[in-house]
């Protein structure tokens, strides 16, 4: 099925530019498909390009901090949600929760707070951050 999906992914990522706003939902299947499959730096490398196309777009900033946080590269995707939460101007929820997650596994439990209450206050509707905040004493 990986295979199909990368054929197909792939076809539809050549006929694609970089300008189009479908351009980063395409790119970031092909990556998440060339990550499935191993081929981890290939598809950190795409994620890196949509990026650097569409730096305002806040998808792949926290799909890139994803594939680093799996891989145990907690400070590398720390660096990466800092950098879209600038580009952003702190106005994606999804990304300020995952920085806000990255923060915690840090070990930055107040830093984790500050974009823990951000996020929440930008409509991130999932309570897992909030619950592991409240497991140290934090967000009563």
């Amino acid at each position: 099925m990986l295979r199909n999906a990368l054929g197909e992914t792939d076809f539809t990522l050549a006929a694609s530019t970089g300008s189009s706003p479908l351009f980063v939902h395409v790119a970031l299947q092909m990556a998440m498909i060339q990550y499935e499959v191993g081929n981890t730096q290939e598809a950190l490398v795409l994620l890196d390009s949509i990026i650097a196309s569409q730096p305002g777009n806040d998808m792949a900033y926290s799909a890139a901090a994803i594939m680093r946080r799996n891989l145990g590269q907690l400070d590398e995707a720390k660096a990466i949600l800092l950098r879209g939460y600038e580009a952003t101007g702190g106005a994606s929820a999804e990304l300020t929760y995952n920085l806000g997650l990255v923060l915690f596994e840090l070990g930055e439990v107040d830093d984790a707070e500050t974009y823990a209450v951000q996020a929440y206050e930008l409509g991130y509707p999932l309570p897992g951050l909030r619950n592991k905040l409240r497991k140290v004493g934090r967000m009563q």
